[in-house]
């Protein structure tokens, strides 16, 4: 079993004292292993590998944006992953997504903000297209943390892989980016002094309207038993049971 994401999938937060992991600190060094076992214990990717009667290899970043999860997805198509993954009758391979909106590969000045979203979306899609043709033997299903995708046609069979989204509540789930990650480096880039006036009015423009937007989801997550209530509302250990009990209910295998 090898799980891949962000920090939702790596477990942040889980084990928690009241101090934000990301933060380096006294706490943080001190408490090192309880957040360690906390994750080995909690993670979604756990409870999937204890069902399955599977080895689990975690390889989430905390923090990463979805070329970065890709980059280590493709990994396991190279012939360096074959010895590797011959030890094993059975692989499965869960890669959940990001929001769109952190990855500077898809970061192009554009009047209209939103398209380097569909762009994004629509390259990691392809990727992953690449990655099943390549490995037909794994056992995929793939996923998105908290955002809804653009595409119309986008379903839960997805080119006959399972897609389940990591989603508090669908009817409470947005498009775009949720946080203060992609909007920091979308940011960097439009209020340059050497971008147009024009340009940045219509970054502003879109930061203002996609904020006023996804409001209610951070409220309710702040709100949620579920999550924890600092500013990233990573979820709490039954929120991880619930989901891979979500998987197992739902993936086919």
């Amino acid at each position: 079993m090898i799980t891949i994401g962000d920090s939702w999938s790596y477990g942040d937060c889980l084990g928690d004292q009241g101090s934000h992991a990301y933060k380096g600190s006294q706490e943080w060094s001190q408490l090192n292993s309880l957040y360690r076992d906390a994750r080995l214990t909690h993670c979604w990717g756990r409870h999937l590998s204890d069902a399955l009667s599977a080895d689990w290899f975690e390889a989430s970043t905390r923090g990463s944006c979805n070329d970065t999860i890709l980059i280590e997805t493709e990994w396991w198509y190279h012939p360096a992953a074959d010895e590797f993954l011959a030890q094993y009758a059975h692989v499965y391979l869960c890669v959940v997504l990001t929001e769109a909106g952190r990855a500077n590969r898809y970061h192009t000045l554009t009047p209209n903000p939103e398209a380097i979203l569909h762009t994004e979306e629509a390259d990691c899609y392809q990727r992953l297209r690449q990655m099943i043709k390549m490995r037909p033997n794994i056992h995929f299903w793939f996923g998105c943390n908290m955002t809804r995708s653009y595409n119309p046609m986008h379903n839960p069979n997805w080119n006959g892989t399972p897609w389940l989204d990591v989603i508090a509540d669908r009817a409470i789930a947005e498009q775009g980016w949720l946080s203060g990650v992609a909007s920091h480096k979308l940011n960097q880039m439009y209020m340059q002094s050497t971008v147009s006036k024009s340009l940045q009015q219509s970054w502003k423009q879109h930061f203002v309207d996609h904020t006023n937007k996804i409001a209610p989801v951070w409220k309710h997550l702040h709100q949620h038993k579920l999550h924890y209530a600092g500013h990233t509302c990573h979820p709490k250990p039954r929120a991880h049971r619930m989901y891979a009990d979500h998987v197992l209910a739902n993936a086919g295998w």
